[in-house]
């Protein structure tokens, strides 16, 4: 774990993190708060991990919220933002961490499964 610094790139600055309860998401959400920033986690599924995340940077002295959205999903992208500026009152940087995958032969796949997999990184934090 790294403290927050006062003198990070990110001090004063808000960031939403999507996908922020896991793996490479949470490795940004860690970096933005240790270079100052205060960080939303965006998550889909995963809120005891979110929470205990969103917890561990308030622990290193940062402000961390955990918002459920499903970035595929335009309404709850719009939620999670809204959610980030009413709690930081702005919004300076999206970290788009969000993925979806499919365990699988590629020839097992469908056109849908596709589509749903390209959506969050593509298009999910469009607005």
């Amino acid at each position: 774990m790294v403290a927050t610094t006062q003198q990070g790139r990110f001090v004063g600055k808000a960031a939403v993190v999507t996908g922020g309860s896991r793996d490479i998401g949470t490795a940004v959400a860690r970096r933005l708060a240790a270079e100052g920033a205060a960080v939303a986690i965006g998550y889909r599924g995963n809120q005891e991990a979110a929470d205990a995340l969103a917890a561990e940077l308030a622990a290193m002295g940062g402000q961390a919220i955990a918002v459920q959205a499903d970035v595929a999903d335009p309404g709850q992208t719009a939620a999670l933002i809204e959610r980030t500026v009413a709690e930081f009152g702005h919004l300076d940087v999206v970290a788009s961490c969000a993925g979806v995958e499919h365990f699988g032969a590629p020839a097992s796949s469908t056109s849908a499964r596709w589509r749903r997999s390209r959506r969050p990184t593509s298009t999910g934090s469009a607005r």
